[in-house]
């Protein structure tokens, strides 16, 4: 049986004490007592004879008991209802569609290089190292971060909204707690990282950054005609420094970039396909919309 994710979960439980709620109110109503009779009868007639059916009968059946003024039945009926709103009080309340909101990026195609860090397995590889026992998820959102930040070229405490979704980061960047993990990685730690990540060898953060830098956008690049052999800062220019607008909202977030005459490109090798559930993003799905900013 196919396990619900945790907002089909959701969806469930709202349906079920909506649903609870109109049959409590049902049972209180004596002049619609064969109702639950009526259904179970339908669901006899036109059901097929599946598992399915068999189950439905029986949970009609119990309604039916309950509507008949069954106090046993109405009691566990009553029960679930309660049971059903527990569960539901531990969910935080879905958030609206006016939830979402945008952002304007200067370096909005650097989350092109998504697709390439789920392939390279980074977090996965991450996962294994004693930096993440440490430190938890925020070890691939500092690393990507470090990433972010080399390849925009930019120091301080501003980073830009691409870069900083990119690192995982849908609200404010956490500078602060990304520079105090910089400065606490040792050189046995920026030397597990590296190995992790299938670097060549680095002691400081400076190193690690700069090759993760390189084999990102290598990988990245290795997969456009063209740009198999280009330089990391001919890639960044052409391909990823492009602005745009940044859709977030509790599903997706969608990239709509600005015109690029390399898009072509992109097109070709499937650069712009959707990324369903990216986990750093929140679960998200990330979609790309070129040429709509």
């Amino acid at each position: 049986v196919e396990r619900p994710g945790r907002r089909q979960s959701l969806g469930r439980v709202s349906d079920a004490l909506v649903a609870l709620d109109v049959l409590n109110r049902v049972f209180a109503d004596a002049h619609r007592d064969d109702l639950a009779s009526r259904l179970l009868r339908r669901v006899r007639d036109e059901a097929s004879p599946t598992g399915a059916a068999a189950a439905l009968s029986a949970v009609l059946a119990a309604l039916e008991s309950a509507a008949s003024g069954h106090a046993a039945a109405r009691e566990l009926v009553q029960q679930l209802t309660d049971a059903l709103r527990g569960i539901a009080g531990v969910f935080p309340p879905p958030r609206s569609a006016e939830s979402a909101h945008v952002v304007a990026s200067a370096f909005a195609g650097l989350l092109l290089l998504v697709p390439t860090i789920v392939r390279l397995g980074w977090l996965q590889a991450l996962r294994k190292t004693r930096v993440w026992q440490a430190h938890g998820a925020r070890t691939l959102t500092y690393v990507l971060a470090g990433v972010a930040s080399e390849l925009v070229g930019r120091e301080g405490d501003a980073l830009d909204p691409g870069a900083a979704l990119l690192a995982g980061w849908i609200g404010e960047p956490d500078v602060a707690g990304f520079r105090r993990f910089v400065e606490r990685l040792d050189g046995g730690a920026c030397a597990e990282l590296a190995h992790a990540l299938a670097l060549a060898e680095a002691h400081d953060a400076t190193t690690l950054t700069t090759q993760a830098a390189d084999r990102l956008v290598a990988e990245f690049a290795a997969r456009i005609r063209g740009f198999g052999t280009a330089g990391r800062a001919f890639v960044v220019d052409k391909l990823l420094a492009v602005a745009g607008e940044i859709v977030i909202d509790e599903r997706r977030v969608t990239v709509a970039l600005a015109a690029c005459p390399y898009h072509v490109a992109l097109h070709v090798c499937s650069a712009f396909e959707s990324l369903g559930a990216v986990e750093w993003l929140g679960g998200r799905e990330l979609v790309f919309r070129p040429g709509a900013a």
